[in-house]
């Protein structure tokens, strides 16, 4: 699976890690529990920001009114709640991204070293002869 994680997402998810470390922003989570941005970053998996993020879109729902016609008055909470999940949308990108980089380094090494095992099992006796000559003359 292909990771969609662009330079710009990069920029973006920067540039809110950086408002809520000057922020000190806080994240609430189910039961209570409170996070700053370097535990998003470094403590919780993908699957635990999954469910903070589920967390936050519930709150944003019960804060939301249906009526077009009404002024909310949680718009500012409502706001702050969105750029949070976006915040929390991205880490969870770059994580995806970041082990999708690890695996493909992975096989990577996998495919070369199978290649180099094909190449070595295609040399012909007088190459072989060859590389162990220049071998002992090194020594």
């Amino acid at each position: 699976m292909k990771i969609n994680f662009t330079s710009e997402n990069e920029k973006e998810l920067k540039n809110l890690i950086a408002d809520a470390v000057l922020n000190r922003s806080v994240f609430y989570g189910p039961i209570g529990q409170t996070y700053n941005v370097f535990e998003l970053v470094d403590a919780l998996s993908i699957n635990s920001l999954k469910v903070l993020s589920n967390y936050i879109q519930s709150n944003i729902l019960k804060l939301s009114i249906d009526d077009e016609w009404t002024e909310n008055p949680n718009k500012e909470k409502i706001k702050e709640l969105e750029i949070s999940k976006r915040l929390i949308s991205l880490i969870i990108g770059w994580k995806l991204y970041q082990v999708e980089l690890e695996e493909n380094l992975k096989e990577k090494v996998r495919l070369q070293k199978q290649l180099d095992d094909l190449m070595e099992s295609q040399k012909t006796p007088e190459e072989l002869i060859s590389e162990l000559k220049s071998k002992i003359e090194a020594l």
